[in-house]
């Protein structure tokens, strides 16, 4: 299939002028035309195609803005097309054909990770002069040494893993570099130059020719090497390798591709009693629903409602036998997630005594009835007890007047008889 700009339109969400990302990975394309309308583009991916020759990358020339660019698993033997592409800083060519690295990547000086992984290289050249590089990928190759112009560049990952190197060059001016692979080679030792690569935390030196410990003595002097690899040395074979060597090199959290750090491990442990402690609830059929395959929970939750109907056909339709095993699976399941008693302390003890005596002396004691008022009352009591009280001064408001009339009239009698005796 070729690659015209009518088929990036169909890969496009929106207009191929404005468009910065193409994913065309496995589309079987063996020709690109011209798409140089594509003057957004930073972004493309053209892995897993048929692109053989220059011919038929011709129209990747005029994409002058790209940036990042993979052409892994396809047929190139040639890269001369990707001549003007200055402005890449991410290239991917593993999986082809090459035999040598083209000439104008001298001419990439943005270039700052370069993977050229499972080709037929033998030799790299024109690399020392991309000075912003720092990550070069030449594993799976037939390389069987390595350029000494490597320690001029920035490196911080440097993969030359399954190849034929016999040593290890002096990268002592790689002062960035932290993670350098040359596993599955013919090394066997380790140079004393490589203590200056101080930065180095990540060391894959697995299948190699490392037999004894003063292969590796400079490996003693990293003080920030955290992850190394001897695996398939003659060196992992002696019966105190592993307890020697991280008495040799202290820092290690990583050996061999085993994790061994004591938060780790203890991290690890945990996991492990819980995965046992599930698995053993779900034998007993306990509610752990989400450790649970859905074909489990599924099987379980069929049974529940068997049972369910088998209970309900059995107590009748009142439904009281269904309820009484609600609740009782409601109690079983709390008694088993519920967490073990915890132990008193003395402290606990002292805070519970003052409010279990002050009980028990309340048990002794009866309660007074508590007294009520008018507003305690009901309303129709208190409006009786209104209208007796009325009734009641009424009464005694009329006798009092009774008793006044009665006084003032005595008087007046009183006073005629005077008059008369006067008379």
């Amino acid at each position: 299939m070729k690659l015209t700009p009518v088929v990036l339109t169909q890969h496009a969400t929106v207009s191929i002028t404005e468009a910065k990302e193409f994913n065309l990975a496995g589309k079987d394309i063996d020709e690109v035309e011209d798409i140089s309308c594509c003057i957004e583009l930073r972004k493309l991916n053209l892995s897993n195609n048929r692109l053989s020759d220059s011919q038929s990358t011709d129209g990747l020339r005029r994409l002058t803005s790209l940036t990042w660019l993979n052409l892994a698993h396809n047929e190139l033997d040639q890269g001369e097309f990707l001549r003007d592409l200055t402005e890449l800083t991410v290239l991917n060519l593993s999986n082809n054909r090459l035999l040598q690295l083209p000439a104008w990547l001298v001419s990439c000086t943005k270039l700052k990770a370069l993977i050229v992984n499972n080709n037929k290289l033998v030799r790299v050249e024109n690399v020392g002069k991309m000075t912003d590089l720092n990550t070069l990928v030449i594993s799976h190759n037939e390389f069987e040494q390595l350029p000494t112009l490597l320690r001029n560049l920035k490196l911080i990952k440097l993969s030359a893993t399954h190849n034929a190197l016999r040593t290890i060059p002096d990268y002592g001016h790689l002062t960035q570099l932290k993670e350098l692979r040359l596993g599955n080679n013919r090394i066997a030792s380790v140079p004393e130059a490589i203590a200056s690569c101080q930065a180095l935390e990540i060391l894959d030196l697995g299948a190699n020719l490392i037999s004894g410990w003063s292969d590796i003595v400079a490996l003693s002097k990293m003080t920030k090497l955290v992850n190394l690899n001897l695996k398939g040395n003659k060196l992992c074979e002696q019966a105190d390798y592993r307890a020697k060597l991280l008495q040799f090199i202290p820092t290690l959290r990583i050996l061999d591709g085993e994790r061994f750090d004591t938060k780790f491990l203890e991290r690890r442990q945990k996991t492990k009693q819980f995965k046992e402690f599930a698995a053993e609830q779900i034998k007993q059929n306990k509610p752990f629903n989400w450790f649970r395959t859905k074909e489990e929970r599924e099987q379980v939750r069929k049974e529940r409602e068997q049972a369910k109907k088998e209970l309900e056909q059995t107590e009748g339709s009142t439904g009281e036998g269904a309820s009484k095993r609600s609740v009782a699976e409601t109690e079983e399941d709390r008694s088993t997630n519920a967490p073990p008693p915890r132990k008193k302390t003395k402290r606990d003890e002292k805070r519970d005594k003052p409010r279990k005596e002050g009980r028990d002396q309340g048990e002794g004691k009866a309660k007074k009835p508590r007294e009520t008022t008018d507003r305690a009352q009901p309303r129709n009591d208190r409006g009786a007890k209104h209208n007796t009280s009325a009734v009641m001064s009424a009464v005694n408001g009329s006798s009092k007047g009774h008793q006044t009339a009665k006084k003032s009239s005595g008087e007046r009698s009183r006073g005629d008889k005077r008059t008369n005796g006067s008379k």
